[in-house]
This record gives structure tokens, C-alpha cells and sequence, in this order.
């Protein structure tokens, strides 16, 4: 059973995964390796203890506080969930007949209640999927002698089918597009205009998308007004698109680098160094150019309305992409996929659980968080966040399985639990983790990368704002995640800088700093994701405003600063294991 939680069945072939083949080649890859903050750098390099600290006496008093308060939180969000509740009768009609012991289900999230209804029918298309590949390769396996060419031939005409059913009509606002384009890559080929049109077109598209979704087939000509009827299973084509942009960029930049720097090629390379495909590790996929004949209108078309990562992700490059459909990543995990089917199948699980039991996302769109006290408030927000991180998890986990079971293994998305981050800088790096590989590779460097290191978060928050919807909570949540970074980046230079690292007593200091920044966090994205500015205006009057909330931020402080300090540990513990995760 614990097998289905170890690292390497959620991604096989990174640089973040180092085995290493004894317990003293585990300390010194340990002492080596990169910290993601100010926090976790302390304890990687305190390797004097013999002993593990989960059976001190300090971890049992974080036990006893974590432990008392997740008891205490269960029996007050269950309460505030029972129908004897003064405030239920607000809630039920959120509510709808559920599964578990009679028990109704939350439905208000009307994103991932849509997602969960059509949760059988997409595993049907999934199971439709390998029985109709598993057949053509029956029937045409004595004819055609390239088995891989035949498999990304079926990937082609089957995304290219999957996608026309989904949209529909829509298709031909999103095949303009992409064919606009295709056209600013073949033209401006190694010209600086490819980059910046490319970025601009996209930039254009994200703030008027939805303009242009509004129009009817009719408004151009009567003739046309049959199409507006025939729209596929997603009316509004433009609600998913965004993510097809990022795959229309990483298509043109990744075109535009392997004219501008040709030695940098992934085949060449193989030949030259005299290397094996499978020796091949994730960023070499990403980095290295694909021939010039790979960047084709066929292979174009094919990466992005692939069909199992076309909804949701996660994001692969077109280099990473092209790379697979040539040389497939080889899991040395046996039986990895159902592995991760069976991890994904427990995600399921503990959303069901938590829907059925803890209506805290119908509180939150009542917007009746004034009804309850400040504890029993703060405990629904914060969970509200978990649900939030959980119903993203669950899709991405989803298409990914899909996209593992036909051998593309795209990044994994969420490497570690929402409550296992108290770093501000580890947790973007843990979180949709492929958009952060992409941001980086395509936005990040581009503009300068560490040389101006504030201006270029305040760039890339910004973006990353507009790209998630324009709404003015989003731009203010993205700069409140620069401010709260950059304390963090501070005081990790000033502790590297002036050696505080190698005090005896830095564990307890940087723990206090884990508390911070996650009682920080929470709120950050409070305003990005649940809630609205004024509703975070009163959240933040209680609990700063009155003598109650002031006690519940101390109590939260501490419980806190008693998970940074095992999350700490935890990262110790993997460090001296080879396992290198910079977050």
C-alpha cells in the first residue's frame, strides 16, 4: 500500500530523482544538493545527527498540538455540516442526494460538480481510447513494420476527431487561430518578431477571447447561422483555451531556438556522445532541439489538441512532446501506471469524503462566513483552499494517467500536499508544477532571469493573473505573492551570507519563518481563489480586530510553526534518501 505514495510513481525520468546506493552516498548527496528556501537549507546540511528527531520529545509535543487541533477542527466543521445547525438551512440548496451513509454531497463548486457528473464519461473515452488502438494494432500489426509511426498516426486523427467533438463549431474560431499562429512561426522563423508577435497575440487573445466567443456564425452571414447550432459538447470554446496557448508558445519559441542555436540537437547529440535514448534525462527533452523536419504542420497540430492533456494539462513542450513520440520514457517502477491509477483513485476518495462531510464551500458562496465564530470560520477557509487545491489535483491527475497509459509522460502537476509546503518559493515550485517549468523556460530567462529578480516576479505574477481571468482580485493576489516573497528571498541570502545556517539553533528560527510564511499563504490565496475583496476585508478584521482572533492567530502561529518543523524533517529525511525536490 505505501508504494503507491513513493516519488518515483508520480515521475520516472527527472533530475529530481537521484537513487543512491548506500546510506553514505545518500548523506553525501544530501549535503550537495540545492535547498528551495531559507528554511529547508538549515537542515540539509545537519548531518551530525545520528538520530531521527521523529521520536524526540520535541516532535511529540508538535504531535500532541497538530494533533489536538485537527481533532478539534473535525468536530466543529462536521458541526458546522450537521442539519441541527441554526445556518443549514442557507446551505441546503447547495446540497444534493449524496452516497456516503446517507449523507448529502456539496455541489456549489459548479466547476468541479460539472467535472465529477461527467467523471464516467470520461473514463469511458478513456477505456474507448486503448480498446480502439488495442484493435488497429491487431489489424494492421502484420502490415506496417513502424509500430511508434502507426501509434502517433492513431494519436493524430483521434485528437484531431476528440477535439471536433468537444467544440464543434467552435473549432473553426480555434483552428484560425492556431493557423495564425503556425504563419508568425514559418514566416519570422529566427526574427525577434516571432517571439514578441507570438507573445502579443497571446496577450491580445487572453484579454479578448471571450469578446470574440460572443459572436454568432449568423452576425457574419445568415447562410452561416446553422453552425451556431452545432457548437459540440462545450458551447464556449474560449473557457479552455488558455491553455492551448501556452502550447501555440512553446510551439514558436521552441522553432525560433532551434534555428537560432541548430548544434543544440537532440539527435545530433545522440550520435555524437554515443548515448542511449533512455539515458536521456527530462531537461535534456526539454532543451534540446528537435530536427528541423520535426517541426512539421503534422507534429504542430498533433502537440496541441493532443487529446489527453488538451482540456487540462498538464503543459509539455513541444520539444519534450516530439522527443517521446520518438523515444518513449521507460518507468524502472513495474506496474507504475496502476500504481498511479490507484493514487489518483484515493485523491477521489478524499474529495468525496470531504464533500459529503464538510459543506464549507456552500458556506463560502452564501458568503454567510459572518455566522459562524472566528474559529470555525478560519477552519472553513482554510479547508475551502485544501478543496480548491484538491478539485485542480484530481482532473490533472486524471488526464495525466490517461496521457502515462499511451506512453507521453508529461511533468506531474503537484508533487507535494498543499499542507506540506511552508515555504512561499518551494510552494510555486510544487504547485502546477508544469506551468512553473514553462514560465520559467518561456518568460522567466527570456526577460533576464536572476538579474532582476523582483521586477521579473512582478512580471511573471502579473501574467500568470491575466492568464487564470482578468479580474482585478487575481492582479492583487499575484502581487501579494511578490511581496510575500520576497522577505523570504531576503532572509534566505542574509542566512546563506552571513552562515546562520550552520547554528545550532537555526531549525527553530527558520520554523518560525515556515509559520509566517504559511499563515501568509493562506491568506494570499483566500483572495486569489475563494474569496472576494470585501469578504477578506472582514476575515482579516476578525482576526486581527478582535481579542478572539487574535488568541486563534496565536494558536494557528503555533500549529504552524509545529508542521514547518515536520515538514522540515520530511525534506531531511528525502535529502538523505537521493531524493533532490526544489520545494
Amino acid at each position: 500500500m505505501s508504494r503507491i505514495f513513493q516519488y518515483n510513481v508520480l515521475e520516472t525520468s527527472t533530475r529530481d530523482w537521484r537513487p543512491s546506493s548506500s546510506s553514505t552516498n545518500k548523506l553525501q548527496s544530501s549535503s550537495k544538493s540545492r535547498s528551495s528556501s531559507f528554511i529547508a537549507g538549515s537542515v540539509a546540511q545537519d548531518l551530525e545527527k545520528p538520530k531521527t528527531a521523529w521520536l524526540s520529545f520535541e516532535f511529540f509535543f508538535y504531535y500532541s498540538v497538530l494533533g489536538s487541533i485537527i481533532i478539534l477542527a473535525c468536530f466543529r466543521l462536521f458541526g458546522v455540516s450537521n442539519a441541527k445547525h441554526p445556518n443549514f438551512i442557507n446551505l441546503e440548496k447547495h446540497l444534493k442526494p449524496g452516497w456516503m451513509f446517507g449523507r448529502k454531497v456539496d455541489v456549489s463548486d459548479h466547476q468541479y460538480a460539472s467535472f465529477r457528473e461527467n467523471m464516467p464519461i470520461l473514463l469511458g473515452v478513456i477505456a474507448g481510447y486503448f480498446l480502439l488502438w488495442n484493435a488497429i494494432r491487431l489489424i494492421f500489426s502484420h502490415k506496417v513494420q513502424d509500430k511508434l509511426a502507426l501509434k502517433n498516426m492513431y494519436r493524430f486523427w483521434f485528437s484531431m476527431v476528440f477535439s471536433l467533438i468537444v467544440y464543434g463549431s467552435g473549432m473553426i474560431y480555434v483552428f484560425s487561430i492556431v493557423f495564425i499562429y503556425y504563419l508568425i512561426s514559418k514566416v519570422f522563423r529566427d526574427h525577434i518578431l516571432n517571439p514578441l508577435l507570438s507573445w502579443g497575440f497571446s496577450i491580445f487573445l487572453l484579454l479578448y477571447k471571450e469578446h470574440f466567443g460572443l459572436y454568432k456564425f449568423a452576425n457574419l452571414h445568415p447562410f452561416l447561422s446553422f453552425l451556431d447550432d452545432h457548437t459540440g459538447i462545450l458551447e464556449r470554446w474560449y473557457v479552455l483555451f488558455n491553455i492551448s496557448i501556452l502550447r501555440l508558445i512553446s510551439y514558436n519559441l521552441d522553432y525560433y531556438w532551434s534555428i537560432k542555436y541548430p548544434s543544440q540537437n537532440l539527435s545530433a547529440v545522440l550520435v555524437e556522445k554515443e548515448r542511449n535514448p533512455n539515458d536521456l534525462s527530462y531537461s535534456d527533452r526539454i532543451r534540446l532541439n528537435c530536427n528541423p523536419e520535426d517541426y512539421n504542420i503534422k507534429n504542430f497540430l498533433g502537440y496541441v489538441f493532443y487529446a489527453p492533456l488538451y482540456l487540462a494539462g498538464p503543459i509539455i513542450t513541444y520539444n519534450n512532446f516530439v522527443s517521446q513520440t520518438k523515444y518513449q520514457i521507460e518507468s524502472p517502477l513495474k506496474y507504475r501506471n496502476f500504481y498511479y491509477g490507484l493514487r489518483f483513485l484515493v485523491c477521489v476518495m478524499l474529495m468525496e469524503f470531504l464533500l459529503h462531510f464538510c459543506y464549507v464551500t456552500a458556506i463560502t458562496k452564501e458568503k454567510s462566513l459572518h455566522a459562524y465564530t472566528t474559529l470555525e470560520s478560519s477552519m472553513a477557509s482554510f479547508v475551502v483552499l485544501f478543496l480548491t487545491w484538491l478539485k485542480l489535483l484530481i482532473p490533472w491527475r486524471l488526464f495525466r494517467w490517461w496521457s502515462l497509459m499511451d506512453d507521453i509522460e508529461p511533468p506531474e502537476n503537484i508533487i507535494r500536499c498543499m499542507c506540506n509546503n511552508y515555504s512561499a518559493i518551494g510552494f510555486w515550485r510544487a504547485w502546477h508544477r508544469s506551468y512553473n517549468r514553462w514560465l520559467i523556460r518561456y518568460l522567466y530567462i527570456p526577460i533576464g532571469g536572476k538579474k532582476y529578480p523582483i521586477l521579473n516576479s512582478f512580471l511573471i505574477f502579473t501574467f500568470v493573473a491575466l492568464w487564470h481571468d482578468v479580474s482585478w482580485e487575481l492582479f492583487f493576489w499575484g502581487w501579494l505573492i511578490v511581496l510575500f516573497i520576497l522577505p523570504e528571498r531576503l532572509c534566505s541570502y542574509a542566512s546563506f551570507k552571513f552562515g546562520w545556517t550552520r547554528h545550532p539553533q537555526y531549525r527553530l528560527l527558520a520554523g518560525i519563518g515556515g509559520a509566517l510564511n504559511l499563515y501568509f499563504m493562506v491568506i494570499c490565496n483566500l483572495i486569489g481563489f475563494v474569496m472576494d475583496i470585501h469578504g477578506i476585508k472582514d476575515m482579516l478584521f476578525r482576526l486581527f480586530g478582535t481579542f478572539q482572533g487574535i488568541y486563534f492567530s496565536i494558536v494557528a502561529i503555533l500549529m504552524f510553526f509545529s508542521a514547518s518543523q515536520m515538514m522540515i524533517e520530511i525534506r531531511k529525511n528525502e535529502e538523505e534518501n537521493g531524493l533532490d525536490l526544489p520545494c
